[in-house]
This record gives structure tokens, sequence and C-alpha cells, in this order.
């Protein structure tokens, strides 16, 4: 119970935080970097300290989302391309903040996650789907 206080009034501060220093975003993002870095303290079960540490990984990774969104329209296939690598960076800079016990689940997520995009893209590719249409798809999806 003390544990989840802590995430609570960690990520209520850094929202504050955020807010004063003028940032700017849609409430869509905001509700999403929330929820994606409570989502990332329940799986990796972090500190106070981590967690503090990913709400700014997940920050970035929306900021850097937003800067892109242009392409989905003007260039798709280089839109799917820059999404992948922010999702990587951010689980990059996740990785560095876990001690091996997290690691370990962190790992296993990784694994996961490969078996279902290469399942998926292996599913489009059966489908006929050309190089096009299967940006098209991955476009929402979050590996």
């Amino acid at each position: 119970m003390k544990k989840t206080f802590l995430i609570f009034s960690t990520l209520f501060l850094a929202t504050f935080a955020v807010a004063q220093n003028g940032f700017d975003s849609a409430n869509k993002s905001s509700n999403s970097v929330e929820k994606a870095t409570i989502d990332w303290s329940h799986t990796y079960n972090l500190t106070a300290e981590q967690t503090k540490a990913a709400f700014k990984i997940q920050e970035n990774k929306y900021q850097n989302l937003l800067k892109i969104e242009s392409l989905k329209t003007s260039d798709l296939k280089k839109y799917v391309a820059k999404r992948l690598s922010t999702f990587t960076v951010a689980e990059n800079d996740l990785m560095v903040l876990l001690d091996d016990n997290q690691l370990k689940t962190f790992k296993q997520q990784q694994v996961e996650k490969s078996r279902k995009y290469d399942s998926f893209v292996s599913k489009m590719k059966k489908q006929g789907l050309n190089e096009a249409e299967m940006n098209q798809k991955m476009v929402d999806l979050e590996f």
C-alpha cells in the first residue's frame, strides 16, 4: 500500500512538474505517459526512483511520437520505422534502470513481443499483403 502511494505520489509530482515547465501536449499523450509508466511500474515492480525515471522515458517517447505524427499521412513507411525505433529507444532506456530480477522479466517480455511480431508479420505475408498494406496495419501496433 505504501509503495503504491509512493508511485502515485511520484507520478502526480512528475505530472505537476511537467505542467510547470510548460510542456504542452494533448491530454491523450499525457494520459498515455501516465498509463504506460504505471504499466511498467507494475510489470517490473519499479521502485519510486525507477518510476520517476520511467516517467521521463515515457514522456520522451510520447513527445517523439507527436513529432513524427505528420509522417503518418505523408510517408507511412518512414512513420512506421521511426515509430518502432522510438519504442526500441524507450525500451533500451528502461532496461538500463532495471536490476537483475527486473531484467529477467523484461527479457521474457521481449521474447514474447518478438514472437507476437513475427507471427503478425508472417500472417500478413500469408494474406498476400504488400509492403504498403503491411505498414498500414502496423501503424497502431505496440510491440
